[in-house]
């Protein structure tokens, strides 16, 4: 009995042994590591609307993937903007209906400081003409890839006029206890940030000796 014991816990041993050799050799032929996943076309887009501006202005990009330093591929334009033309538009809504169509073109106007991202050139899409938005009006953001015919929408809304009260253009008056700031508020604006910046010169007192 103490044979047969001994005999299977050797066989045992000897067929965890051959499964641990198999392991070792079996995995150790390929050991590759690819990080890189299939590339899928990814549209990246910043843009603030405000009703105060003139013009309104749209970057547009696309999200990049290679091998070798990413940051390097950073400064090469090609790796973050289309080489497809795409057509941009802004659809002006009022209580659901359209009631017009500002079109976006591509603009390299506005100075880029340099940084991770290739600053020459910046492209921008700047909207064209005399159309002012409306604050009361919702707009919908249209890109379509005209190569692709890929299609990309966002809609929002747009902050009016920020109007304020105090301090106005008079001359400042610290006096006062307490000094006090008025605005009034903005429809579908939530947070508001008061910055006060003070502007003056040094100018030494001087003595006169009698």
């Amino acid at each position: 009995m103490f044979l047969e014991i001994k005999k299977s816990t050797l066989v045992f041993i000897s067929f965890l042994l051959c499964n641990c050799i198999f392991f070792f050799f079996g995995s150790g032929c390929k050991n590759d590591l690819d990080i890189l996943a299939p590339y899928k076309d990814t549209t990246i887009v910043y843009g603030v609307l405000n009703a105060a501006d003139t013009a309104q202005y749209i970057r547009i990009h696309k999200a990049y993937l290679g091998e070798g330093n990413a940051y390097e591929m950073a400064q090469y334009t090609d790796s973050f903007y289309y080489k497809s033309n795409l057509k941009v538009v802004l659809e002006e809504y009022n209580k659901g209906i359209k009631v017009n169509e500002i079109i976006c073109e591509k603009d390299s106007n506005v100075i880029k400081e340099p940084g991770i991202f290739a600053s020459s050139p910046n492209i921008l899409f700047k909207t064209t003409g005399n159309d002012s938005l409306n604050e009361k009006s919702s707009y919908k953001l249209i890109i379509r890839n005209t190569e692709t015919g890929k299609l990309i929408t966002s809609t929002t809304n747009v902050l009016g006029k920020l109007l304020i009260e105090k301090p106005n253009n008079s001359p400042a008056n610290f006096l006062d206890d307490p000094y006090e700031l008025k605005w009034f508020t903005i429809l579908n604006a939530q947070a508001y940030e008061v910055v006060i910046r003070f502007h003056y010169f040094e100018q030494r007192k001087t003595t006169l000796l009698i």
